[in-house]
């Protein structure tokens, strides 16, 4: 049963963990990831054009840019696909995997 308790929550987190890390990089390609809204281009090109309003979103635009960089590089590591780049892209390729039961 999904609920909202924190620590069952970070415990749920560690047994998905551990489970894609023993599957193979093959099966790992099948896998869907989650969506995260606040997390692809979309939202950086939105703070963009925050950022005429108000400069200090110039700053937040610049590290979410640099966190999605080093995402491309972690995920090209462990997975032949790189998810959480585009919020589209991922809501397209979400219903055509498969979903890690535990």
């Amino acid at each position: 049963m999904k609920d909202l308790n924190l620590k069952n929550s970070y415990w749920w987190f560690i047994k998905r963990v551990e489970k894609v890390k023993n599957l193979s990089r093959k099966e790992k390609n099948k896998i869907q990831n989650e969506i995260l809204l606040l997390h692809g281009l979309e939202i950086v090109f939105l703070i963009l054009t925050w950022a005429f309003i108000w400069k200090w979103f110039l700053f937040v635009a610049t590290g979410l840019s640099f966190h999605l960089f080093l995402d491309v590089f972690h995920q090209k590591s462990y997975r032949d696909r790189i998810d959480k780049v585009s919020l589209i892209q991922d809501i397209n390729r979400f219903n055509l995997l498969e979903e890690l039961s535990l």
